[in-house]
């Protein structure tokens, strides 16, 4: 079988990779009415896309460092505006479920 999988090339992917991202982050923002899903799902990969970013700039050399960093905080000032855009308000319903995955749940389930 062949081999699928291709190598990722920093220098040229990395840049197409970047500019899809805002892409379809503007795709979302410009729509007067965006699906709550799609929103949830873009603040992921920006929020994935700042920690790789944050992460490059860790490995970098010390005066690409600064660059990268710089990168990492843009797109997480995107992040922040879609953030905004959902006005993320937990359900109760989530709460509880936060509160069980945080602590164990001794008393058995309170939601049946």
């Amino acid at each position: 079988m062949a081999d699928i999988e291709s190598e990722f090339d920093i220098e040229k992917d990395l840049p197409d990779f970047l500019f899809s991202v805002l892409d379809r982050t503007d795709d979302f923002m410009s729509k007067s009415e965006t699906n709550i899903n799609d929103l949830q799902t873009q603040c992921l990969v920006l929020d994935r896309t700042v920690s790789l970013l944050r992460s490059i700039a860790l490995t970098a050399n010390e005066e690409d460092q600064e660059e990268w960093e710089s990168l990492a905080e843009a797109f997480s000032e995107v992040l922040r505006a879609v953030e905004h855009r959902l006005k993320i308000v937990p359900s109760s319903e989530c709460q509880l479920e936060c509160q069980v995955l945080r602590r164990g749940n001794p008393e058995g389930d309170r939601r049946s």
